[in-house]
């Protein structure tokens, strides 16, 4: 007769569980003898880092782009529905992964926020001076920083990020 009893786990059988486990072994009578053994736990669950971009001034631009390790097959589960490893056009806010290792089963749940900034863009420009007289010529070459979706409102009414054909003035 043998009897298994699980140690670790709330005295509760456990098919599958790491800890140790003692065994009666019994001949009949009063001749038994015990004896434990431990099972250790060599299962490598996901290690989850993550390189966050913000959003802009609230703006769907912001993005996470998860770092799994080891090496390997995994499934992702966010709390956007997605099943992705990476995510982008994200809102702020939080976001919650389950990432599950197809090799052994373990899991890994992490939750990550993408920020909100709203004045960390910086505006630069070039511009081309007007060189004929019968035809407005002059430019300007907007350049946002970091790159991203931005509107653009230009004191002339345009709504493009350059302007070209210009006249000689200020524009703002």
């Amino acid at each position: 007769m043998f009897i298994l009893v699980e140690r670790g786990d709330n005295g509760r059988p456990c098919e599958y569980c790491r800890g140790t486990y003692t065994v009666t072994v019994s001949a009949g009578g009063s001749c038994t003898n015990t004896a434990s053994f431990t099972v250790a736990n060599n299962t490598i669950p996901p290690v989850l880092n993550a390189d966050i971009t913000p959003s802009v001034c609230g703006a769907p631009d912001g993005a996470i782009n998860l770092i799994v390790s080891p090496a390997g097959t995994y499934q992702f589960s966010w709390s956007n529905g997605a099943n992705t490893e990476d995510l982008t056009t994200l809102l702020p806010g939080n976001y919650i992964v389950t990432v599950t290792s197809s090799a052994n089963g373990c899991t890994t749940a992490a939750i990550y926020n993408v920020p909100s900034i709203n004045t960390s863009f910086t505006i630069s420009g070039m511009t081309a001076p007007v060189t004929n007289c019968s035809q407005p010529n002059g430019a300007i070459d907007l350049s946002v920083f970091p790159t991203g979706t931005y509107t653009f409102f230009w004191s002339n009414g345009s709504v493009t990020e350059d302007l070209t054909g210009l006249q000689a003035g200020t524009y703002r």
